[in-house]
């Protein structure tokens, strides 16, 4: 097979885990912006009045944040640890056959980020792939934002730095698109808060309407 074939090969390899890490990538943002409009240390007040908004629709956003929960360690544990299809380990691999070899500067990454990985591993395996009825999940922790930050960074400039070298073909162009999944959850949460308001002015004018009905009919019968 020519060097060519090769390259458009791992090229078009090098696309699905791109595409794989832009879609883990965004769903960490949706997770992580949902957490912080409730999280009373970004601002008490502000925390107070999304997290009303999400608990009047519970029946969405629990089943969500649980979904999320568990897509985050599972899907990212797939891409970084497993061999499979769309994986850091099965891009490494075919690049050996074009000469290029980055096992041992994936392992800097692994071990630099190895308290994350290994709590994303253990949910994976203990909790949500596997169900180990030996673990106390109340001891179980995720992966820190500022944790999962610095890994989502530092894999994405490792993808684009081998995929530009091996491949002269950079295929992370996902820079700015994957922080509209953080800002459309904003204005997701911003127009919640609207529609809480209309809701309630709603209900005023509902409640006030018939009270007046009420006092009138009984005003017009005396």
């Amino acid at each position: 097979m020519a060097l060519t074939e090769d390259k458009a090969r791992l090229i078009k390899k090098a696309g699905g885990v791109g595409l794989r890490l832009f879609a883990v990538r965004s769903a960490y943002l949706v997770w992580r912006e949902l957490g912080l409009h409730t999280n009373s240390r970004v601002d008490p007040e502000a925390s107070k009045a999304y997290l009303g908004g999400i608990n009047t629709h519970k029946g969405f956003f629990v089943p969500v944040i649980n979904a999320l929960d568990c897509y985050l360690p599972v899907e990212l544990d797939t891409i970084i640890n497993q061999s499979g299809k769309d994986s850091f380990q099965q891009l490494i691999k075919g690049m050996r056959g074009i000469g290029k070899d980055y096992q041992s500067e994936f392992l800097v990454l692994i071990k630099k980020h190895s308290d994350a990985i290994k709590k994303i591993n253990t949910l994976r395996d203990k909790v949500y792939a596997h169900k180990d009825r030996k673990v106390n999940l109340s001891m179980m922790t995720m992966p820190s934002v500022q944790q999962y930050d610095e890994l989502f960074e530092d894999l994405q400039n490792f993808f684009n730095r081998i995929t530009s070298d091996a491949l002269d073909h950079s295929t992370w162009f996902f820079q700015d698109k994957d922080m509209e999944a953080q800002a459309d959850t904003h204005l997701v949460m911003d127009n919640l808060l609207r529609g809480e308001a209309q809701r309630i002015n709603e209900i005023d004018v509902e409640l006030h309407r018939k009270l007046f009905e009420d006092g009138r009919r009984h005003w017009e019968s005396t």
